[in-house]
């Protein structure tokens, strides 16, 4: 292996670490310090988060051209921060995620709808056939 290749896999290996760590948040809560520990599960995610940060500066250093992979961009992170929330919503509408319309416990329905470009294997359903709620987001990818 080259040394990028061996960066990417740090890369790869650091992105798991991260979603280990969020897994722990969404199962034992942001607050909750594992056994042997001495940070919260949200600390340790930050730490996570900075590791592999790091990682991705190594693999992209800087350069006269400006091939760095440079720190998120406040505009960047704030229309994706948009883009979450109107997913958050659409979902919401859905009725597969809670405490956003109202009730903190939030509807609890089956869809209403089929992802555009859906076909189920009897190939007799599409979009058309489930009407999307009115904030439907365009793209469908977050």
């Amino acid at each position: 292996m080259t040394r990028q290749e061996h960066l990417l896999t740090i890369a790869i290996e650091e992105c798991n670490e991260l979603a280990q760590r969020l897994s722990k948040i969404l199962r034992f809560g942001m607050d909750e310090i594992q056994p042997g520990q001495s940070l919260t599960n949200v600390e340790r995610a930050r730490y996570e988060y900075s590791d592999l940060a790091a990682v991705l500066e190594m693999i992209a250093p800087p350069t006269p051209s400006g091939g760095q992979i440079h720190p998120p961009l406040g505009s960047a992170m704030d229309a994706k921060r948009a883009k979450v929330e109107q997913f958050l919503q659409y979902s919401a509408e859905c009725g597969t995620l809670s405490g956003l319309l109202g009730d903190p416990e939030g509807p609890r329905r089956p869809p209403r709808h089929v992802n555009p470009g859906y076909v189920s294997d009897e190939g007799d359903e599409t979009e058309d056939d489930f009407p999307a709620p009115a904030s439907a987001p365009p793209d469908h990818q977050e």
